[in-house]
């Protein structure tokens, strides 16, 4: 009797391109809906273990997974789930900068987005788990390079989960040097 072994990725969807090892030896892929069916010879009630090694952009479970073979007459195949996690995220940075408006956004040297009229702006990836990701609001451009801060950067590792973060900041210009008054001195009385 066969064994399905489903394997999904963290959202529930089956996952093409998943391979199962027993014993040292690739036994299937997944299909492209994410299942594989085994057959496996050995007496009923002998249990294998199962390795699933997920696609190059997912994270293989690091448990084994326990299969028996059965025999019930009548019974379908017996069925398993794996799960495969992916290694990639999706982050949005969502841009707030008061006194920004109009002022580019760079990742990695390249402008990637630009405030708008609010100084408001947002920033999406798909990255890699653990990876540095840094963003940097260029104040100095031509007419703006008095605000402080200078290029404020936004800097994060990315997490196991997708996720939306804030970058606010607040821009100034230099108030102006107040005059300095005349110097007075005695006044001459005639």
């Amino acid at each position: 009797m066969p064994i399905v072994v489903h394997v999904d990725d963290e959202r529930g969807e089956g996952l093409a391109g998943a391979e199962l090892v027993v014993d040292g030896q690739p036994m299937g892929t997944t299909d492209t809906t994410g299942v594989v069916r085994l057959h496996l010879d050995g007496p009923v009630g002998q249990l294998y273990e199962a390795r699933v090694r997920c696609p190059a952009e997912y994270r293989s479970p690091s448990a084994p997974l326990p299969l028996r073979r059965v025999a019930v007459e009548g019974a379908g195949p017996a069925e398993h789930r794996a799960v495969c996690h992916s290694l990639r995220r999706t982050v949005v940075v969502a841009v707030r900068a008061e006194n920004g408006a109009d002022l580019p956004i760079l990742y990695l040297g390249k402008e990637v987005a630009r405030t708008d009229a609010s100084g408001a702006a947002h920033v999406s990836a798909r990255l890699q788990v653990g990876e540095r990701f840094e963003l940097t609001l260029l104040t100095d451009v031509p007419g703006r390079e008095g605000l402080r801060p200078k290029n404020p950067v936004f800097s994060m590792e990315v997490g196991e989960t997708d996720q939306v973060v804030p970058f606010d900041v607040t821009l100034t210009l230099p108030s102006k040097p107040k005059a300095k008054p005349k110097p007075r001195g005695p006044t001459r009385i005639d």
